[in-house]
């Protein structure tokens, strides 16, 4: 009788503690996509960061300036 008991509280146990495995391990498998923006300000600061990320934009204005005598 009592290893009937300690049996059905084991085999309980096992279920409760597969359920909560199975929860928290489909949790951590969402995906790493960024929700949209939801303001134009929002999406203002996302393009000026991609653009400050891009490496093709030129360090310094370089062109020659021509300054009068005077």
């Amino acid at each position: 009788m009592k290893s009937n008991l300690f049996a059905r509280c084991f085999v309980a146990i096992l279920l409760v503690a597969g359920f909560v495995w199975a929860l928290s391990s489909s949790s951590s498998a969402q995906s790493g996509r960024k929700p949209p923006p939801s303001s134009q300000n929002e999406r203002q600061l996302e393009k000026d960061s991609e653009r400050e990320k891009s490496p093709n934009r030129p360090l310094a204005d370089n062109t020659p300036v021509t300054v009068d005598e005077r």
